[in-house]
Formats: C-alpha cells, structure tokens, sequence
C-alpha cells in the first residue's frame, strides 16, 4: 500500500494497527507451522534412515546366501 493511499484520519490508524495486529498474528502462525514441519520432516527422517540400514543387512544376507548357493551348486544351476 503507497503513503498516498493512506487517508490521516483517527479510523485509518486503528485499522491499519489492526492490519498489523492481524499480519503478526499471521507470521507468527506461519512461523509455528514451519517449526512443526520441520520436526516431522525430521522424525520421517529418522524413520527412514533405520528403513535403509534394515534393507542394507537384509541385501547383505541375501547376497550371502546367493554366493552360498551359487558356491554350492554352481551357477549354472541356479540360472534355471
């Protein structure tokens, strides 16, 4: 809003004091949302990464068991 749209009168300044009043209120909503985000997105975080160790040792054992079998009956076998 430009100053010249501004009328100097009594009822301007408390609406304007409320526009502020009503801003503030609005950042600080905001500012709490992004706060609660942000800590979920964390603990998603977390979730996630214990997902991916779980998955590593599990590709890691099947790996294992591959090499035992393909050690065991050869790979010719195990393509059939």
């Amino acid at each position: 809003m430009a100053s010249s749209e501004i009328k100097p009168t009594r009822i301007e300044l408390i609406n304007l004091t409320r526009r502020i009043r009503l801003a503030r209120k609005g950042l600080d909503l905001l500012k709490m949302k992004r706060t609660s985000l942000v800590m979920e997105f964390f603990a998603i975080s977390r979730t996630v990464k214990g997902m991916r160790e779980n998955i590593r040792s599990d590709m890691e054992t099947s790996l294992d068991t591959v090499r035992l079998a393909e050690a065991l009956s050869g790979l010719v076998n195990l393509e059939r």
